[in-house]
């Protein structure tokens, strides 16, 4: 359904899937709460508010995991990101057994945590960063001197090739304390 859409990156199918849902989920409510007691009815209230309630909190958790993934944080703090993606799993987990409290719990430590990985990223970014910098100036010095060592090369080939002119010639001849 919507929730394997939305885990299978199948954003364009996510909205109305939910919305499919969202609607069966009206009609069995209204169903339901027509033939339940008034004891029933504030129970379900709860319920509701409960899962409203941990609903926005995964929501918050999900914003949270995003923005630690445009952080780079799976690549610059695994582990961080890795354990706030495992509390996230647990709390979807507690929610499909009706543990509202304790996923709401989950969900918040989800979020905290994956506030916590970009700044535990922040450093080996850093570092990836200037080692990136570091070898771009080696290639650069490398790339410098081949084309310096290039230049030199071909002028002394022109200074040895003007040489053995002058030496084929009269020049020897003509300024001999020059080719002593």
């Amino acid at each position: 359904g919507a929730e394997e859409a939305l885990k299978g990156r199948a954003f364009e199918r996510a909205p109305a899937l939910f919305g499919e849902a969202d609607q069966r989920y009206r009609e069995a409510e209204k169903a339901a709460l027509e033939s339940r007691s008034e004891a029933e009815r504030k129970q379900l209230a709860l319920i509701k508010r409960e899962l409203a309630d941990a609903d926005r909190l995964r929501g918050a958790s999900v914003a949270a995991r995003q923005e630690a993934e445009q952080a780079a944080a799976p690549n610059f703090a695994p582990r961080a990101f890795s354990d706030a993606r495992q509390k996230e799993a647990e709390a979807e987990a507690r929610l499909d057994k009706q543990a509202f409290a304790s996923a709401q719990q989950a969900f918040q430590e989800a979020q905290q945590m994956y506030k916590q990985a970009p700044r535990e990223a922040e450093q080996p970014r850093q570092i990836a960063e200037q080692a990136r910098q570091t070898e771009e100036k080696r290639v650069a010095a490398v790339e410098q001197e081949r084309r310096d060592r290039t230049a030199a090369e071909r002028e002394r080939s022109k200074a040895l090739a003007r040489r053995e002119a002058a030496v084929k010639g009269v020049a020897p001849q003509l300024a001999r304390e020059l080719f002593l």
